[in-house]
């Protein structure tokens, strides 16, 4: 299953207002598509690919008013295999968004709801982010608070089939920081806690999946006209509660570079 669209309907959406979306608070695609899957190795009873017929949909909508804004952002997709022992891809995702203040104190909630069902995977889950910004001259404090459950089910080697179970657990991360933003520039700091509780203590292999995770960040942005970018190192560190799974004490690094000379643009 493929879902871009959704993503870049519900950047729009957080532009709502703005000359990028002004003119339009409501726009829908549809695709028909079609082909041939090489990959339902794992299929039961099927040992090869098999020609599809896929549709896609999505729509958003998004409107703005003195001190808030309100959208949201929608995608579907169905694929139907000729080989009828195939079981068909079908998934969803819904993206509701809102924000309401100014610079000097402003609240995002950001709610998401996906489901997917295919031959090798089964998965849903529903998140719900407030994202909390003030500036104080040039200094801006944020804070970011999320919530998440998610049930994932897979296709498997050693079953040779899905999991009894599926494996469920809910998710809590919090996010405070700090940046300093003068011009175009911003460099900050934050931290990153986040836990993950599994509604079965042991999965079906016996494990103990629970764990938590702190992770420091340093980063700095630029956003010009033509050119952005973007660089972070950060620290993780990840305690798991089985003995058999190592806990992380890892260094990472990231950054990204963009150049925009119309019709032109180069990503790194």
């Amino acid at each position: 299953m493929h879902i871009p669209k959704v993503f870049l309907l519900a950047g729009c959406l957080g532009l709502a207002g703005s000359h990028a979306c002004a003119e339009s608070d409501f726009t829908a695609s549809f695709r028909l598509r079609g082909g041939f899957d090489t990959n339902p190795l794992l299929a039961i009873g099927q040992g090869g690919g098999s020609l599809f017929v896929a549709a896609d949909t999505a729509l958003a909508a998004g409107m703005k008013a003195d001190g808030y804004t309100l959208g949201v952002a929608a995608e579907a997709t169905a694929m139907h295999y000729a080989q009828p022992r195939i079981t068909p891809t079908r998934g969803g995702k819904v993206i509701l968004r809102g924000s309401i203040g100014d610079d000097d104190l402003r609240l995002d909630s950001t709610s998401t709801i996906a489901d997917i069902s295919s031959y090798t995977l089964r998965s849903s889950e529903l998140i719900q982010s407030v994202r909390a910004e003030s500036r104080r001259g040039p200094i801006k404090l944020f804070a970011t608070a999320e919530g998440g459950r998610t049930s994932l089910n897979q296709a498997n080697a050693i079953f040779q089939d899905f999991l009894p179970d599926p494996q469920q657990h809910l998710r809590g991360t919090l996010i405070p920081g700090v940046s300093l933003v003068s011009g175009k520039f911003e460099v900050g700091a934050s931290v990153n806690l986040s836990a993950r509780r599994y509604l079965q203590e042991f999965d079906v292999f016996g494990y103990r999946r629970d764990n938590e995770r702190v992770q420091p960040f340093l980063f700095a942005k630029y956003g010009g006209d033509a050119v952005t970018a973007f660089g972070s190192v950060s620290r993780l560190y990840g305690t798991w509660h089985d003995p058999d799974f190592t806990n992380v004490d890892r260094i990472l690094f990231d950054a990204s570079l963009s150049w925009r000379a119309a019709p032109f643009g180069i990503d790194l």
